[in-house]
């Protein structure tokens, strides 16, 4: 049966009506989208922002423990009497720990609370090994951006720090 004049008529006002939408929808889509992009890109800048922010914390904070170490390793022997009497302590510490100590790290620590020098590097080194953390972690930066592999050497030395000191205060160094 054909269509009347009034039905085509009809049906062209509602696809004209439902292009319409259509349309509509499509220009409610592209402003999301643009809006979208904008708030990516915004985004974007504030985390290249914070990189860099955390950067600049890790290279000050770097350039104090360096300081830190360096000040520690550079303090004076101590009198006889002193390193006397932590020598023992030390020399349990290197060779095997004692079974009655909860951990060798609380035992160092317990060390480190006895001896000005040794605590010094030994509060360097916990301070170092939290910078590595942060960096890689909160500041996410990749194990080989300039100031990890920085943190990671110098953490390195400031371990070697408190065992170099611990052998003295044995005296085996």
């Amino acid at each position: 049966m054909p269509l009347s004049t009034a039905d085509l008529h009809g049906t062209a006002n509602r696809a004209l009506a439902t292009v319409e939408d259509l349309e509509r929808e499509l220009a409610e889509r592209r402003a999301e989208a643009e809006q979208a992009a904008r708030d990516a890109a915004e985004a974007a800048k504030e985390a290249e922002a914070e990189q860099r922010r955390c950067e600049q914390v890790g290279r000050g904070r770097l350039a104090e423990l360096e300081g830190q170490l360096s000040a520690a390793m550079a303090a004076p022997d101590d009198d006889l009497a002193h390193l006397l009497s932590l020598r023992g302590r030390a020399r349990v510490w290197l060779h095997g720990g004692n079974p009655e100590a909860v951990s060798r790290s609380l035992e160092l620590s317990e060390l480190a609370e006895r001896d000005l020098v040794a605590g010094r590097l030994h509060g360097v080194h916990r301070e170092l090994v939290g910078l590595t953390v942060y960096l890689m972690g909160e500041a996410g930066l990749d194990a080989d951006h300039e100031q990890v592999a920085r943190s990671d050497a110098l953490e390195c030395a400031s371990w070697r720090s408190p065992m170099v000191r611990v052998r003295f205060l044995a005296g085996e160094g």
